[in-house]
C-alpha cells in the first residue's frame, strides 16, 4: 500500500529532481502552509519523501515522490500498489456496502467529553438570593417611611400614568411583563418555540444536505462500471 515504502529504491536513478526548488520550479510543486515548518531547512527533495514518512505523512510522501519520480520509475510504483491493494484485499476482504448509506446520516454525532450536564440550582445559593430579596423589601419600605407623603404620592401616580402608557402599548405593565419573565423562567424544561427561526433554518438546511447527498449518491453510481462475473473472476488470478 501507499503507506509501505519499505520496498522504495534509494538510488537517484530514480528520481528526476534531487532539490526541492527544480521540482518547485520545473513540476509546480506547492508547499502547502501546513506543511511550512516540516519544510525548513530542507533542500533535498528525496530527504524530504523520507522525513515525510518517519513523521507519519505517507499521503505527502507518496504525494511528494509522484513530482520526484521518473516516469516509468512512477509506473512501476503505481504497479506494486496495485499488487499490495490486490494482496491486502485477498487476506482481508472488502465488505459490500450500499454506497446509498452514505452521507445519510445527518445527525451529528456528539461524544462523551462534549456532553454537559446542566447545572442543578443550589440550595445554598437559592436560600441567599430569598434572604437577599427580603433585606431589599425592608429597606424599601423604611425609605417609603421616610420620604415625604405628599412626594411619594406624587410618584406613585407618575409611575401608574407611564405603566398605563406602557401597557396600552404593549398589553401588559412593566410589572406585569417581569413577572410572566419569572414564570417562564421558573419552568422546567423551558418550552422553545418550534416555529423559531432557528429551527426554520435548520430544517431548510436539513433538506438541502438530503439533496446533496442524494445527487452525490446518483453521480457515484452514474460513474461506476457493473459488476461482471468474468472480470471478478480475473481480480482474484494472482496473475494480475
Amino acid at each position: 500500500m501507499a503507506d509501505k515504502l519499505d520496498w522504495l529504491n534509494k538510488h537517484l536513478v530514480l528520481l528526476r529532481y534531487i532539490a526541492l526548488k527544480d521540482v518547485m520550479e520545473k513540476e509546480g510543486y506547492k508547499i502547502r502552509p501546513d506543511l511550512a515548518k516540516l519544510f525548513e531547512g530542507m533542500t533535498g527533495a528525496e530527504e524530504m519523501v523520507f522525513k515525510f514518512a518517519e513523521a507519519g505523512d505517507h499521503k505527502s510522501a507518496c504525494e511528494l515522490m509522484a513530482y520526484i519520480a521518473h516516469r516509468r520509475a512512477a509506473v512501476w510504483w503505481g504497479y506494486r500498489c496495485v499488487l499490495s491493494l490486490t494482496e491486502e484485499l485477498r487476506i482481508n476482504p472488502a465488505e459490500e456496502r450500499d454506497i446509498a448509506g452514505i452521507g445519510a446520516n445527518l445527525e451529528p454525532e456528539i461524544p462523551e467529553w462534549a456532553k454537559v450536564e446542566p447545572p442543578k440550582p443550589s440550595p445554598e445559593d437559592i436560600a441567599g438570593m430569598n434572604d437577599q430579596l427580603a433585606k431589599m423589601q425592608t429597606e424599601y419600605m423604611k425609605l417609603r417611611a421616610a420620604v415625604d407623603q405628599n412626594v411619594l404620592q406624587i410618584v406613585e401616580e407618575s409611575v401608574a400614568v407611564a405603566f398605563q402608557e406602557f401597557k396600552s402599548v404593549y398589553g401588559m405593565t412593566p410589572m406585569d411583563l417581569l413577572k410572566k419573565f419569572g414564570e417562564r423562567i421558573a419552568e422546567d424544561p423551558y418550552p422553545i418555540d418550534p416555529n423559531s427561526p432557528i429551527f426554520v433554518e435548520s430544517a431548510k438546511l436539513k433538506a438541502q444536505l438530503a439533496q446533496v447527498q442524494k445527487d452525490t449518491v446518483e453521480t457515484i453510481k452514474s460513474v461506476i462500471p457493473p459488476k461482471v462475473p468474468e472480470h471478478q473472476q480475473k481480480m482474484r488470478s494472482p496473475f494480475l
